[in-house]
């Protein structure tokens, strides 16, 4: 009788011991329920103790507080948003569309130095041509630059922090280089947002050619072009009248980059004899000098914005030719991380000297030209 009643026991308690493990599972018999408290942006949590774990709503996702005073994701989802107006990210942002179709959009970077290996990706997901600035924390940088932006619809930041700053291992798409011309005035030069460096050209204006004739008029010097204090290009001196000597060309300087300055070539002299050829301008390194004058004629303008000088006049039975201009300087420099805008001036070309009594005028010179190229990142 007591071997059947120690039997039935056992069983019971077998029973009661599955029945116990399959209500942990079920209805937690023997546990407590934990629900861990909601907030919208774990961030409002003031203060908050290492340990710490709440669902943050305004993320959809658990987040806990951890031992280096960070909030840590601890469900596995992806986070991303939609931005459309300019904010600073946070600790959990790991994929950021911005749609910056109602105006210009700035991201400020949470510090690289409180979150080293943190990954976040930005893309521009709208098509208009306004710019979304990505602008690291205080003195911080992107790949050694103090912001770095796009304009154009798909490009990708993908930005990984040293714990010291952030470097930008997945480039956005390639993008051509843009360039501007000045051919008419230059006041300001405006850097275009996410150029990362310049390839300026700049040709100073041309010396106007020389004349025939008694008492002929003075041709003019052509003026210099000048990009900032980076680039000077002079312009070309006037031509001589009857059969002297033909215009200098102008000087070329260069400051604080690297490139190339090449002085202008001189005008040709006219020729002494009478009935003879004016001298041809002095071609810049954009050629198009103005032609010589042939005997009874006027001489050649040079070809706009070539920066070349003017041809000098023919002479005739009684007076000499006149002598060509000058041309202007040429310098071509690179100008690695521009500032936001530059003061220039586009030299002019200089008129040809008008003609004496009996004579014929000189030909003008032409303008300067200024070619600024824009690499982006």
């Amino acid at each position: 009788m007591k071997g059947i009643l120690l039997s039935f026991l056992l069983v019971v308690s077998s029973v009661s011991y599955a029945q116990m493990k399959k209500n942990q599972w079920a209805g937690c018999l023997d546990c407590f329920n934990f629900v861990a408290p909601t907030i919208l942006g774990a961030e409002n949590v003031n203060p908050a103790e290492v340990g710490l774990i709440v669902y943050d709503s305004y993320y959809n996702m658990f987040r806990g507080y951890n031992s280096g005073g960070v909030w840590s994701k601890i469900s596995n989802e992806k986070i991303n948003r939609t931005i459309t107006a300019s904010t600073t990210l946070t600790v959990v942002d790991e994929f950021v569309k911005v749609d910056a179709s109602s105006g210009a959009v700035t991201l400020n970077l949470p510090s690289a130095a409180s979150m080293s290996g943190k990954e976040i990706i930005i893309k521009k997901i709208d098509s208009s041509s306004n710019t979304v600035t990505v602008d690291p924390y205080s003195t911080e940088t992107v790949d050694g630059n103090g912001t770095v932006a796009t304009k154009f619809q798909n490009d990708l930041f993908r930005l990984v922090s040293d714990g010291t700053n952030w470097q930008h291992i997945f480039s956005k798409k390639p993008v051509a280089p843009t360039i501007q011309k000045f051919t008419s005035s230059c006041s300001t030069y405006t850097t275009p947002v996410g150029v990362t460096y310049l390839k300026v050209k700049a040709v100073g204006g041309g010396g106007g050619g020389g004349a025939s004739g008694a008492s002929p008029g003075t041709a003019g010097n052509g003026g210099a072009t000048t990009f900032g204090s980076l680039v000077t290009a002079n312009g070309g001196s006037l031509g001589g009248n009857g059969g002297t000597p033909g215009g200098a060309g102008g000087t070329a300087s260069i400051s604080s980059v690297s490139g190339t300055a090449i002085d202008g070539g001189t005008g040709h002299a006219g020729s002494w004899d009478i009935n003879g050829e004016g001298g041809p301008g002095a071609g810049s390194v954009l050629a198009g000098a103005g032609a010589a004058g042939v005997r009874g004629g006027t001489g050649g303008t040079a070809r706009l914005n070539s920066g070349s000088g003017g041809g000098g006049a023919g002479g005739n039975a009684s007076y000499a030719a006149g002598s060509g201009g000058g041309a202007g300087a040429y310098v071509e420099v690179i100008v690695p991380n521009p500032a936001s805008s530059y003061s220039c001036a586009l030299g002019a070309g200089a008129s040809g000297a008008s003609a004496g009594s009996g004579g014929y005028a000189g030909g003008n010179g032409a303008a300067g030209y200024i070619e600024v190229t824009e690499y982006y990142q």
